[in-house]
């Protein structure tokens, strides 16, 4: 039986990237003050009003991952067919400079689409 020779990867996953097959896209959250220095919200993680609530009800996501360091960072899960990094960072930084009872400035906060994606 004759067979054809495959020549060509199957380009869709590619070791050390984030892909989707969907409209779901990754952002990497990291709140950052007006002098560009990232913020630690892990006091601000436990109640009502606090930043971090701040940030889920800012964004619409389909998952959010906070991590527990004081980088201020977090891993969101979006539709990337209602938003997109730039969004999200003018929505964050909109959030103004005294957010919280601990007054979390926002000002200077960024957000990167992920370029991979680890679970642990």
């Amino acid at each position: 039986m004759a067979s054809v020779a495959r020549v060509n990867g199957f380009g869709n996953f590619v070791v050390g990237s984030y892909r989707t097959t969907a409209n779901i896209g990754a952002v990497l959250v990291t709140v950052k003050n007006a002098s560009n220095a990232a913020v630690d919200i892990r006091a601000e993680d436990d109640g009502a009003n606090e930043a971090v609530e701040a940030i889920m009800r800012a964004v619409t996501t389909l998952g959010a991952s906070f991590t527990d360091g004081a980088g201020g960072t977090a891993t969101l899960l979006i539709d990337e067919s209602q938003t997109n990094a730039a969004a999200i960072q003018v929505a964050l930084r909109g959030l103004g400079t005294d957010v919280g009872p601990n007054d979390i400035d926002f000002s200077g906060t960024t957000v990167a689409a992920a370029s991979t994606l680890t679970a642990a």
